[in-house]
């Protein structure tokens, strides 16, 4: 999850998060990946979460056009930092300081997964 705030305007009582500034983005601890951000820290250990100022920390989303794509995946895409390796736990790729990435999928309106 990533959270980016553009022109923030706070009110009422100040908490410090207002030091930052109006633009500042909210990124969730991963142990071993987070710290490696710059120009982030840890405001509130409650919130399991860092405030940074970085400008280069985004989002990575895509969506299949294929006509098959409610049928066929290309998913997990694994991506981490080529510097560091990755190990296999129970025959599967468990990269460390990376990301195990899943496509999105969708609801019914009765709450069940597409068919």
């Amino acid at each position: 999850m990533f959270y980016e705030f553009r022109n923030t305007e706070f009110v009422g009582k100040p908490t410090g998060i207002e030091r930052l500034g109006p633009n500042f983005q909210l990124v969730p601890h991963i142990d071993q990946v987070t710290t490696l951000f710059t120009g982030c820290e840890t405001v509130n250990t409650n919130w399991n979460a860092h405030l940074c100022k970085n400008k280069d920390i985004g989002l990575l989303l895509w969506e299949s056009n294929d006509k098959d794509f409610m049928d066929r995946t290309v998913t997990p895409i694994y991506i981490q930092d080529p510097k560091i390796t990755a190990k296999k736990e129970a025959g599967e790729v468990v990269a460390t300081n990376g990301n195990k990435i899943n496509s999105f999928m969708d609801h019914d309106w009765d709450g069940f997964y597409s068919a």
